[in-house]
């Protein structure tokens, strides 16, 4: 029977639930101590309670959401190549284009850096900014667009590196796919050991993490991860015959551990000791932009199942594979299953066969004759039952 929290829809309870379970509330019940330790009114008190319940009530409710979609899902069967959009992609061109750019940008920070420093100066000269008083209207106006200003120079600064190991990969490499991988902080190492494990690359452990923002080259040799700023390296570099597949999914990498998981990409790699296939690995990241918020993931499904689905079209015999399993594996993991009676299970992944094979056409990959087979026998099964 498929798990109730799988398939129970959206609702006033199952939100409560969430919102007490997730310790949303925990900031409302302590408000009420906090107001009586500063001796607050009890209106005040009332106030800052009900200031709490509303703040708690929409980041629960938005990271319900997520986690509700997460859980309903399903990612499609037969992915179709949709067009990424031109934030995603690093062009050939853009070093060249860059050189000149980067003079322009660099100009308008400093220089809207110095300009907010002298206004700040005269502010000050002119007795603005007392500790006596509260700030007026045009002090409050500076201020805002101070931190502005900062956060802008400081996403500028730190992601001047990303972007220019970019433009100089999509240049050495202009058949290929150019893409920026998000990944948080806390998955680099354990993503990094899948790749070393992976491609028995036998790296120290200080070397096998993988940055918070990587670049992905992907081409006709496989798949490249790349580190580094002005000076690009290759950190792992997986063959095609070890990538099973590219697919959407929703992850929780990095920094969406503690706001609940959000759309990205699971590539799934295939392990070997010598010809013994060994069974499956994940790598997940969320793809970003590129440009100056490249910090910033996409946050739409459409644009991470294009992505998902780009990188799984440039594969040589991805369109031999279920799921990233080939269909001698297939026949395997469905034995194995009909074997432990896992009949359900089995009933979904036939059913899904079916519509990969729809998609072909109605052809199966070579060795495949068995699949046909068993889906027109379960297709007269099916007939003949009243």
């Amino acid at each position: 029977m498929p798990d109730e929290s799988t398939t129970e829809p959206m609702s006033l309870g199952g939100f409560l639930r969430f919102y007490l379970r997730g310790g949303y509330v925990i900031p409302v019940l302590i408000s009420p101590f906090a107001g009586l330790f500063y001796e607050a009114e009890p209106v005040g008190i009332a106030l800052i309670a009900a200031g709490f319940l509303v703040v708690t009530l929409g980041l629960a409710f938005a990271s319900y959401r997520r986690h509700h979609a997460a859980r309903h899902y399903e990612a499609p069967t037969v992915q179709a190549a949709g067009e990424l959009p031109a934030s995603a992609l690093t062009p050939p061109d853009r070093l060249e284009r860059r050189r000149g750019l980067a003079i322009v940008w660099w100009a308008l920070v400093l220089g809207s850096g110095a300009a907010i420093v002298w206004g700040y100066a005269l502010l000050i000269g002119a007795g603005g900014f007392s500790v006596s008083s509260t700030l007026l209207p045009y002090e409050l106006l500076a201020v805002v667009v101070a931190v502005g200003w900062f956060m802008v120079a400081a996403q500028f600064v730190w992601m001047r590196p990303v972007l220019a190991r970019n433009a100089r990969l999509a240049a050495r490499h202009p058949d290929a796919l150019v893409l920026t991988a998000y990944q948080g902080y806390s998955d680099g190492i354990s993503s990094g050991g899948v790749l070393d494990q992976v491609t028995d690359a036998g790296r120290a452990w200080w070397r096998v993490g993988l940055p918070m923002i990587f670049t992905l080259v992907v081409d006709a040799d496989g798949i490249g991860f790349w580190r580094g700023g002005l000076r690009p390296r290759r950190q792992y570099h997986v063959p095609w015959r070890l990538v099973a597949r590219s697919a959407p999914s929703f992850v929780t990498t990095g920094d969406s551990r503690s706001t609940g998981p959000r759309p990205g990409v699971e590539l799934t790699f295939r392990e070997y000791d010598g010809e013994l296939f060994l069974g499956l690995h994940v790598v997940e990241f969320r793809p970003a932009r590129a440009n100056l918020w490249v910090g910033n993931p996409y946050g739409s499904r459409d644009v991470v199942e294009a992505v998902a689905a780009a990188i799984d079209a440039r594969h040589p015999e991805g369109d031999r594979r279920f799921r990233g399993y080939t269909i001698d594996e297939l026949r395997e993991v469905i034995a194995e299953l009909e074997s432990d009676g896992e009949d359900e299970i089995v009933a979904e992944t036939l059913a899904e066969a079916r519509e990969w094979i729809a998609a072909r056409g109605g052809t199966a990959p070579p060795g495949g004759d068995w699949l046909l087979e068993r889906l027109a026998a379960d297709d007269s099964t099916a007939r003949s039952l009243p």
